[in-house]
C-alpha cells in the first residue's frame, strides 16, 4: 500500500487549525479508479499570517489510477487559484484549480 501526500496553501478567514484541516478535507476530495472517495488524514498545519498549508494523506494501492478534486474556497471567489503539491510512488506533480474547473478532477 502506498499514500498519496497532498500539500496545499489557502488563504483562509480567521479559523482554528482543526476547522481549516476539516474544510480542506471535504473540499479535497481524492477518488480510485472506480470514483469512490479515498479517506484523507491531516499530518500538518503550519501558519503563517492568514495563510494555511496543510498537509494529507491518503492509503492508495500502488499503481492505482487516483484523481484529486479541490473546490478551496471556489465558493467565497470568483478568482481563487489553489496550488496542490502531491507526491505519490516517489513521484512529486504540482496541480493548478481555479474556479473556471468547475470541479475538475485531475489525475495524479
Amino acid at each position: 500500500m502506498e499514500r498519496v501526500t497532498l500539500s496545499t496553501l489557502a488563504t483562509t478567514p480567521p479559523l482554528s487549525d482543526s476547522t481549516a484541516a476539516r474544510y480542506l478535507g471535504s473540499t479535497l476530495v481524492v477518488t480510485d479508479a472506480t470514483g469512490r472517495r479515498i479517506a484523507l488524514t491531516t499530518t500538518n498545519v503550519r501558519r503563517s499570517g492568514d495563510l494555511v498549508w496543510v498537509t494529507l494523506v491518503a492509503p492508495v494501492t500502488r499503481g492505482a489510477a487516483v484523481r484529486l478534486t479541490n473546490s478551496v474556497m471556489f465558493e467565497r471567489y470568483d478568482d481563487q487559484v489553489n496550488i496542490v503539491q502531491a507526491a505519490i510512488d516517489g513521484r512529486r506533480q504540482t496541480l493548478l484549480f481555479t474556479k473556471r474547473d468547475g470541479g475538475t478532477t485531475k489525475a495524479l
